[in-house]
């Protein structure tokens, strides 16, 4: 009967350890703080711009070819590439970081009256 109970106690502590590092260490804020900013966060960033590109054209839409002549085709192509690698490097994307302690927002439990 005291091998089941050191067996359970090892189950309780693997569980209580599986919590603590997905609540703590592999969160979503985490990852992308390693995308954006770890040591390979240049392909993060090149991906970004790749994809926002094309992106710049789709908002631009049939307008493309007007805008083109209008502002010249290296402006356009240098503000289409500058938005893609603004938005890549955005400091929106520096979300400050939550401690450690208290990983999500908590809701009050009380109630205050309505007038």
């Amino acid at each position: 009967m005291a091998a089941g109970a050191v067996h359970q106690s090892k189950d309780e502590v693997t569980e209580s350890y599986a919590q603590l590092i997905s609540d703590h260490v592999i969160t979503l804020q985490n990852i992308g703080n390693e995308l954006l900013h770890g040591p390979r966060s240049d392909r993060t960033q090149q991906m970004l711009e790749d994809n926002l590109r094309p992106a710049v054209d789709k908002a631009v839409g049939p307008a493309r070819a007007a805008v083109r002549v209008a502002i010249g085709t290296k402006e356009y192509d240098t503000i289409r590439a500058s938005v893609a690698s603004e938005a890549a490097t955005s400091p929106r994307s520096h979300s400050p970081t939550r401690s450690s302690t208290n990983s999500s927002p908590r809701r009050s439990t009380h109630s205050s009256p309505r007038r």
